[in-house]
């Protein structure tokens, strides 16, 4: 049996003092004699840190655990008998008995990422094309061996996204096959294009997800340009180029409980302003970015380097050469990028691409009116007046979680530089301009490697025709351990 699954059953074995509510020591407890990690223990109550009161009772406890423990299966599947929104992994509960029904499917890890077959979770990065590979040496890029590789491993993969979610409805998790047949052929693809792009992915009983798209994407485009009415059995594919690993220093992490890597964040971690914010003083909680994180990296320097834009070797030098290898456009970029002061020094550097993004309301055009301000204007006292961070300790020790979580215009704390270039700002904070701090980077810093940590970013709407404010992107920090850090500047 699986312990998320029947959390009235783990709820009831608890050694409670009342037999409706449990305090935090007794699930903490009871966990742990159910076998149950200390790390996923702390994780589990730090789910429950919302509870309306010191006792939790059934409801809230379960809704912890199933937030705790992502599920894994097709919520139509017939093996499929207790879908929970959140939901939990196989966690093996020995000290129950087996129930007469099955199990839900279950991932083997936590927060599984999106992959080819599967669901995308809350925690899953925004684009499932996004790929981990071995970072290649300035100079020395490795050829990829199809084009369906090529395509997952470019930064700029607008054209394919937005074909995707031009084709599927909101919200829908994929698009039937006949459906998505018919679309293209409207869009003006052969049939023979749609034929070998479509029928050569193999079965897909779940209809075409974004991410069989995005894979089979090059075949379309490639056969559409050959003249595809009068090709013969196989294709003849185009030179394969040689690309660049851009997803940075940083390793891109594949679960929960990896250790010293970077994920997408989930966005239901982070409140921003609403739309009536200036009258009601209500936040919301966002379900998507404005952009989308590309690559993540992290090197120490003797000096102090307060730009990576004219660094050949960073994750955005990598992608604009990618993309120019490729004919693919370059969508605007957005880094954060941080010093952080030691012996020697540790830079923290975050890219984000923009998603493609067409206004239709208008909150829509305010949004992009402020956005595009932000990018171009020569005025950095706006920026540094508009530019607000909102970290959350995800998991670690309460001192941590008690210094963070406050959104805070960080440019009027910190020294914070924006260098620009076309379509490119980068915001450079100096984590050690401010005594608090420093003092803080000693407090998170020591217990780093303990540390989940999630960090959002939006621009401060501050009138009605600012809001509601929009989540520019979200980042996921697991377990980083700055003294493993090798790669330097």
């Amino acid at each position: 049996m699986y312990m998320a699954d029947y959390p009235e059953a783990v709820f009831g074995k608890l050694d409670k003092a009342s037999g409706d509510t449990a305090s935090f020591n007794e699930i903490e407890g009871g966990l742990s004699d159910f076998g149950i990690s200390d790390n996923d223990i702390e994780y589990t109550l730090s789910c429950l840190e919302s509870a309306s009161t010191e006792r939790v009772t059934l409801a809230e406890f379960a809704l912890a655990l199933n937030k705790a423990f992502p599920l894994q299966g097709d919520p139509k599947s017939a093996d499929l008998k207790a879908l929970k929104k959140g939901s939990p992994n196989s966690l093996i509960c020995p000290s129950l008995e087996s129930p007469s029904v099955s199990s839900p499917q279950r991932a083997n890890q936590l927060a599984p990422l999106a992959a080819p077959g599967r669901g995308v979770s809350s925690l899953a990065p925004i684009s499932p094309a996004i790929a981990p590979a071995a970072r290649v040496p300035l100079g020395s890029p490795t050829a990829l061996d199809s084009p369906a590789a090529v395509n997952n491993e470019i930064d700029g993969r607008s054209s394919a996204l937005a074909l995707y979610d031009d084709m599927v409805d909101e919200d829908a998790q994929s698009v039937s096959i006949d459906e998505a047949i018919f679309r293209l052929y409207d869009l003006g693809f052969e049939d023979a294009a749609i034929e070998k792009a479509i029928f050569g992915m193999g079965k897909l009983p779940n209809g075409l997800k974004k991410q069989d798209f995005v894979a089979l994407y090059p075949v379309l485009r490639a056969v559409s340009n050959g003249n595809a009415s009068d090709i013969p059995g196989s294709v003849t594919m185009p030179e394969v180029v040689k690309l660049e690993d851009t997803t940075g220093t940083l390793v891109f992490g594949a679960n929960r409980s990896q250790k010293n890597c970077y994920t997408e964040g989930p966005m239901d971690n982070i409140e921003i302003r609403g739309a009536k914010y200036l009258k009601d003083k209500k936040k919301y909680k966002p379900d998507k970015a404005m952009f989308e994180l590309v690559g993540f990296d992290v090197f120490k320097t003797e000096n102090e380097y307060r730009t990576v834009l004219d660094w050949d070797d960073s994750v955005i030098a990598r992608a604009r050469r990618n993309a120019a290898a490729v004919g693919l456009p370059f969508p605007r970029y957005f880094i954060v990028h941080f010093m952080c002061p030691g012996e020697p020094n540790a830079n923290v550097v975050q890219y984000f691409a923009e998603k493609p993004f067409t206004p239709t309301t208008p909150a829509d055009h305010n949004y992009k009116r402020l956005v595009d301000n932000f990018f171009e204007t020569d005025n950095d006292k706006f920026r540094k007046s508009r530019f607000k961070l909102i970290s959350q300790c995800v998991q670690g020790p309460w001192l941590c979680k008690k210094a963070m979580g406050a959104p805070a215009l960080i440019g009027k704390k910190l020294e914070t530089y924006f260098n620009k270039a076309p379509g490119v700002i980068e915001v450079t904070v100096d984590v050690g301009s401010s005594m608090i701090a420093r003092a803080t980077l000693s407090t998170v810093g020591g217990a780093l490697t303990s540390l989940i940590l999630d960090i959002g970013f939006t621009i401060e709407g501050k009138k009605d025709d600012e809001l509601p404010e929009r989540l520019l992107g979200c980042t996921r920090i697991q377990h980083v351990d700055l003294d493993t850090v090798t790669y330097t500047r």
